[in-house]
């Protein structure tokens, strides 16, 4: 009869150990899940992610894969995190002011923008006096900023 008490004593202890140690082993971190789109909507793939921790500066760099999604796992809890989206095709992105719950999967979706570019459109005329104009605008597409500037040079005879 003891050794029936003693045994159902171990199991019991054993049991309680082994609740007790499940609940140690608990996640401590968060986790950052995206999904990053072009501006038609499509996914946007190869983009690079960086997720930094603002209070300690840890960066983790990620690249979106061909659904245009990342995910992030072991992120410190709490904030604020910034979240850096660089893409060679379209405008970076820059999301600040994120904060993670312990065990929860932070949502972030993006929309990239078109890019800005800028091209610059000359024409060099020669006058009869030996002076050069050099006209020159700045175009930036799609908008219809310009900036012309014009200079006149003086050339040399060598």
């Amino acid at each position: 009869m003891t050794k029936l008490r003693l045994s159902k004593l171990t199991g019991a202890v054993i049991l309680a150990l082994g609740v007790s140690t499940s609940a140690m082993a608990a996640d401590t971190s968060s986790a950052m899940r995206g999904k990053i789109t072009t501006p038609s909507g499509a996914s946007a793939a190869n983009v690079k992610i960086k997720v930094v921790h603002q209070p300690t500066g840890t960066i983790s760099e990620l690249t979106t894969n061909e659904s245009g999604t990342f995910i992030a796992n072991g992120l410190r809890v709490g904030g604020p995190y910034t979240v850096i989206i660089d893409s060679d095709t379209f405008n970076d992105t820059t999301v600040e002011n994120i904060f993670l719950n312990l065990g929860e999967t932070y949502r972030l979706t993006s929309q990239l923008a078109p890019l800005n570019i800028e091209k610059i459109e000359c024409l060099v005329i020669k006058l009869s006096n030996n002076r050069v104009v050099l006209a020159a605008r700045l175009v930036k597409i799609p908008s219809t900023t310009c900036l012309a500037l014009i200079v006149t040079l003086k050339t040399s005879h060598v």
